[in-house]
């Protein structure tokens, strides 16, 4: 299985932030195309004030299931702070999400390759 970004998309198709109504959309890439493999409308109410902004953000945390890329254009304050504890890898990048979904996985796979040659621990021979 290939790797899964979330993005948060307004009505004009442009990255948005958790404000009002929005969609968030996982996308996948197969075959060289970007694929939405699911959609969830995300709407904020204001006035159920923080109660219903932390209900949107486990709405928002459940539906990523394990996908734990997001993206979003603005990603702030209670949600940045729930998708870091979800262990969520978050990115802020405005505009269309067809010009940046490439270089945000190609830094995605470079980070997990830096990770794991960090991981690996060079062996010394005991001397005797």
């Amino acid at each position: 299985m290939g790797w899964q970004i979330g993005i948060l998309v307004g009505k004009d198709g442009m990255t948005a932030s958790l404000e009002g109504e929005c969609r968030l959309s996982i996308v996948q890439k197969n075959i060289g195309q970007w694929r939405e493999i699911g959609s969830v409308t995300i709407a904020v109410d204001p006035a159920q004030g923080l109660k219903g902004l932390r209900q949107s953000i486990n709405s928002i945390i459940d539906f990523l299931g394990d996908c734990r890329i997001f993206v979003g254009r603005s990603v702030t304050g209670v949600l940045y702070y729930e998708l870091e504890k979800a262990k969520c890898s978050v990115w802020e990048m405005p505009g269309q999400p067809s010009d940046f979904l490439d270089e945000v996985l190609a830094q995605e796979e470079e980070s997990q390759r830096q990770s794991a040659l960090e991981e690996i621990k060079p062996v010394l021979p005991e001397l005797s």
